[in-house]
């Protein structure tokens, strides 16, 4: 069918910046050629809810379909209210940014697989549009790489290729190292040390921060009940906050009158620039 629109999803994990991103860095360049492989991109950011509790985004108090966001064995929240606060900064910081570049960010809340299957599955029965692939960045830890496994078999249900990418973030780049071989490294920290300390002086060079994107599809799949979406982001960190306020240890003790922290993070990569 002419004229169909092809979406690239690309699916955020801690990938947050616009700057030294290698995957908008691709998208960028990308849009500057005359035949695209695809028209629109949807930039994806899911609070994952075994990691961050999202029952307050949640209306009305009603009972949330997913297992409280604590710790297996202690039963604490796996993310805290500071952390949630930076992720939420983060995550703004960064929709704003690729505002700016002509594009966007939806936000959606649940468990990544069940996101990328809602999103998937709303394009499924259009004629008009259709997603041309999803991409996202590897990681190596358990959790997130079975998350990994889980987006891929979503996926391939709906036969849409998945392109798992290297992401820089490290300042010296483990690409870089002067062995290939786990074998190869030295039991002994010092010669270790010794040999990839050179490396901090030549990191990779920062990728450009792109200018402009390709737009966001017209039609975007909404969130899935029974969740909705902050439009703002006081109310994205209230959402955030309300279930992991009403459990915080009693008798707590405030900060001294006029005592201010040394470390004030706010998230995103403006602010982290700046500091």
């Amino acid at each position: 069918m002419s004229g169909k629109v092809r979406i690239l999803i690309y699916l955020l994990r801690r990938d947050l910046r616009l700057a030294d991103n290698p995957i908008f860095t691709e998208l960028a360049r990308l849009n500057k050629q005359s035949q695209k492989p695809f028209t629109h991109l949807l930039p994806l950011n899911v609070f994952p809810a075994e990691q961050v509790e999202i029952s307050g985004f949640i209306p009305g108090g009603q009972p949330s379909p997913y297992k409280e966001a604590r710790s297996q064995v202690g039963g604490f929240w796996r993310c805290g209210r500071l952390r949630a606060k930076f992720l939420a900064e983060s995550v703004w910081d960064l929709k704003k940014d690729l505002e700016n570049a002509g594009s966007g960010l939806k936000i959606r809340v649940g468990s990544v697989k069940d996101a990328v299957a809602s999103v998937l599955e709303g394009y499924g029965g259009r004629q008009d549009a259709e997603v041309h692939a999803i991409w996202m960045t590897g990681e190596t830890s358990w959790e997130e790489h079975e998350e990994q496994k889980s987006v891929e078999k979503v996926a391939a249900k709906q036969s849409v290729d998945v392109k798992i990418w290297h992401d820089e973030k490290y300042f010296v780049d483990d690409r870089d190292l002067p062995f290939k071989n786990p074998r190869d490294l030295s039991d002994v920290f010092t010669n270790y040390r010794k040999t990839v300390e050179p490396l901090a002086k030549i990191p990779r060079k920062e990728l450009p921060r792109p200018q402009q994107l390709p737009p966001l599809p017209d039609f975007i799949p909404s969130q899935a009940a029974p969740f909705e979406i902050p439009e703002s982001l006081p109310a994205l960190i209230d959402a955030l906050m309300k279930p992991i306020l009403k459990d915080e240890a009693p008798n707590m003790p405030n900060m001294p009158q006029g005592a201010e922290s040394a470390h004030p993070f706010i998230g995103g990569s403006k602010s982290g620039l700046e500091r």
